[in-house]
């Protein structure tokens, strides 16, 4: 299971992340590429604290549920609905967002799993620390994907 946290998939993820273009068009969804770096921020935000989710009790019960899906391999849908925290409508500065994307999933790593130990996942409930980084780089790797900058493909010697 891959996480943010392993240092081979954080550096592909932010090499990923410097391959996008301003121009990036958006194989499937409705945000832009400058809403979608911005759009990443968002749980790595909540994972750091420094946004509060607060979701619908009906959700929190079904959520782990969701979380259990992905965690055991489901990707995310493609144009599944998020929380209304990570909408973005206005038209981001691209370049400006996505520097400050890496340096806040730079400064997520950087601190550690210590911080997610304690913390309550707001829809997916108690998460180990590897699911949190499976999570955090699963959500990365869907935008990622859906604006054409593909995973790098290991080859089998």
């Amino acid at each position: 299971m891959k996480s943010i946290f392993e240092p081979e998939t954080y550096e592909e993820t932010l090499q990923r992340l410097k391959t996008l273009q301003a121009d990036s068009i958006a194989e499937w969804g409705v945000m832009s590429v400058g809403q979608a770096v911005k759009h990443m921020q968002g749980p790595i935000d909540q994972a750091s604290g420094r946004l509060v989710i607060n979701v619908p009790f009906f959700f929190s019960l079904i959520g782990p549920y969701y979380g259990q899906k992905y965690i055991k391999g489901a990707d995310f849908e493609n144009g599944a609905p998020t929380v209304p925290q990570y909408i973005v409508v206005n038209e981001p500065d691209f370049e400006k967002e996505r520097i400050l994307l890496i340096e806040k999933l730079t400064g997520l790593v950087d601190a550690g799993t210590a911080r997610l130990e304690r913390l309550r996942h707001p829809l997916f409930g108690n998460l180990t620390t590897q699911e949190w980084g499976h999570l955090q780089w699963k959500h990365l790797d869907h935008h990622l994907r859906q604006f054409g900058v593909q995973a790098k493909v290991l080859q089998q010697s």
